[in-house]
């Protein structure tokens, strides 16, 4: 049981890693500049975009915000609809 745990625990940054290296090739950013507007190190926005670390909830907050994409965006694949928080009113 403690593998499958370990094995979720890897799945979650997975999606975090693609969309944060998604959006700054689509924007044509180099690594050092998305940091730096960011506001953290070249080693830290890298250390997100491979999965190695995750952000704070607060940092998850600032980069939805700074990148414009709801938070839920972060746990799910890119091409998963999103259910929860992104519908429109109706």
């Amino acid at each position: 049981m403690g593998r499958r745990r370990s094995q979720r625990r890897q799945e979650i940054p997975i999606h975090l890693a693609v969309t944060l290296r998604a959006w700054r090739e689509q924007n044509g950013w180099p690594l050092k500049k998305v940091a730096d507007e960011f506001g953290v190190t070249k080693a830290t926005w890298s250390r997100w975009e491979s999965g190695e670390r995750f952000p704070s909830p607060i940092d998850l907050q600032l980069l939805s915000d700074f990148l414009h994409v709801p938070v839920c965006r972060f746990f799910a694949p890119p091409d998963h609809p999103c259910h929860s928080c992104c519908r429109r009113p109706r």
